[in-house]
C-alpha cells in the first residue's frame, strides 16, 4: 500500500524534503534503520523497491505560520486574555504528519513532522490571531505576570490529511475555544463555548501542499473565532 502523498512529487520550493516515499517505509523503514547496520539498510532498500520509487528518506519539518501582528482596530478597553491551555487530541498530539485512509484507519508519517508537537507549535500562531483580532488590549500565556480578565482554553480534536478519497485529498483541523472570565485572574464562570471545523482542498498530494491547507485553515477558524472573542 503506498504512502498518501507518494502518489505526487513531494518537492516543494525550498524546503529540503525527500523526493518520495511509499508507506512501507513509514512501517518498516524507520524501524530497520534503528536496529540494522548500514549493509542490511542498502539491502532493506532493495527489498522495498517496489514501495519506494526513490531511495531517499529525508525528513520534512514543518511549521503553523504565525500571522503578524497589525494594530489593534478594536478599543482599548483593558481586556487582556490568557490563553490557559492548548490541548490536541491523543490521536494527532505527535509530531508526525497523521493520514486517514480509511473510515477507522489512520497512518502516521516520520518523515513529514512538525518542527515541535502542534499543541507547541500552535501556541504563537493562535495568540497572534487573537491579538489582531483588536478585541484585547494583549493576548498572553499562562504564568505571564500580566493579569487577564478573561482566559480561554483551546482544544484541537481534529488535525489530518484525509486521503480516504483519492481524488479529493483535503486538510482538516478542528478547533474548540472555551472562554472564561476571569475578574481576579483566575477562572470564573464559563462565558462562551464554540467548535469550529474546516476542510481545505488539497493543491497537491505533497507534505507541503498539507501543510499549506492546515494554515488556511487556521486562518479561517480564526476570521470565525473574532466573532465571539468580541463578547
Amino acid at each position: 500500500m503506498e504512502n498518501p502523498l507518494a502518489r505526487g512529487n513531494l518537492h516543494s520550493g525550498g524546503e529540503k524534503m525527500s523526493k518520495y516515499h511509499g508507506l512501507c517505509a513509514v512501517r518498516y523503514g524507520k524501524h530497520v534503520a534503528h536496529k540494522a547496520p548500514l549493509m542490511v539498510i542498502a539491502l532493506a532498500a532493495g527489498l522495498f523497491a517496489g514501495c519506494l520509487s526513490r531511495p531517499a528518506l529525508t525528513r520534512q519539518l514543518f511549521t503553523f505560520a504565525t500571522p503578524a501582528t497589525r494594530s489593534s482596530a478594536g478599543p482599548k478597553n483593558g481586556r487582556v486574555l490568557a490563553i490557559r491551555h492548548i490541548s490536541v487530541a491523543a490521536p494527532f498530539a505527535g509530531q508526525s504528519f497523521v493520514y486517514r485512509t480509511g473510515e477507522l484507519a489512520y497512518e502516521q508519517d516520520p518523515y513529514a513532522q512538525f518542527l515541535v508537537v502542534p499543541e507547541e507549535d500552535l501556541q504563537e500562531p493562535l495568540r497572534g490571531y487573537l491579538l489582531n483580532s483588536g478585541q484585547f488590549e494583549a493576548v498572553t500565556e499562562a504564568g505571564s505576570a500580566l493579569k487577564p480578565t478573561l482566559l480561554v482554553e483551546i482544544s484541537v480534536p481534529q488535525l489530518y490529511g484525509d486521503f480516504l478519497n483519492r481524488t479529493e485529498p483535503a486538510a482538516v483541523l478542528e478547533i474548540s475555544f472555551t472562554f472564561f472570565g476571569a475578574p481576579n485572574g483566575l477562572p470564573d464562570k464559563m462565558i462562551s463555548q464554540k467548535s469550529y471545523h474546516q476542510r481545505i482542498p488539497l493543491k497537491a498530494r505533497t507534505a507541503a501542499a498539507l501543510m499549506a491547507g492546515w494554515n488556511e485553515a487556521l486562518r479561517r477558524i480564526m476570521d470565525q473565532a473574532a466573532h465571539i472573542a468580541a463578547m
